[in-house]
């Protein structure tokens, strides 16, 4: 018999978050001349919260027609993101409305609050996961039968299955052992 040791969680469910979602790029107005474009080069994204911020430096571009430049920048900040992107196309410069939305993942399932910590049989509970109510997560695989010495009026006892102490000052668990006198 093996032992493993695991640890007993409530199961909670948690808000997933946000993820960059959509990017939509319309055809915006077309100059003749040239024009500058102003804005940031970059920008982050806070999965937590789901708000774009500003990054990378702000720049002005000088954007002219006949060049073949094609620059970038965004202006606009918060749950979703507005920019501009302009390209020199031949004779004139197409500008291009760039937003760039948030979308929510899933809730996600998973442990909450320590319940307790135990020792049992290898397989007997999820190595992560959740099984009549409870989330388990197997937080040591021992590769030998687990055996524990217990000294007591002088003589040793050898104490088999999961009925271990805990490192780290745990409580004693109970889990019916069956023990052995040696003289």
């Amino acid at each position: 018999m093996w032992t493993n040791l695991y640890e007993q969680y409530t199961v909670v469910q948690k808000p997933g978050g946000y993820a960059i979602g959509e990017r939509k790029e319309t055809v915006g107005v077309q100059y003749y001349t040239h024009r500058e474009l102003k804005g940031y080069t970059s920008y982050t994204f806070d999965e937590t919260t789901g708000k774009f911020a500003a990054a990378g430096e702000y720049k002005t571009f000088k954007v002219y027609t006949e060049s073949g430049d094609d620059y970038t920048v965004y202006t606009y900040f918060n749950t979703y993101l507005m920019g501009t992107r302009a390209v020199s196309v031949e004779d004139y410069i197409q500008y291009y409305n760039i937003t760039v939305y948030r979308k929510e993942k899933p809730t996600v399932t998973g442990p909450g609050e320590l319940v307790r910590r135990f020792a049992a049989e290898a397989g007997a509970w999820p190595s992560d996961g959740i099984l009549d109510g409870y989330w388990y997560r197997c937080v040591r695989e021992f590769d030998h039968p687990f055996l524990l010495y217990a000294q007591k009026d002088g003589l040793r006892r050898e104490v088999r299955s999961a009925c271990v102490r805990v490192p780290e000052g745990l409580r004693e668990l109970f889990c019916g052992a069956e023990a052995r006198t040696e003289k």
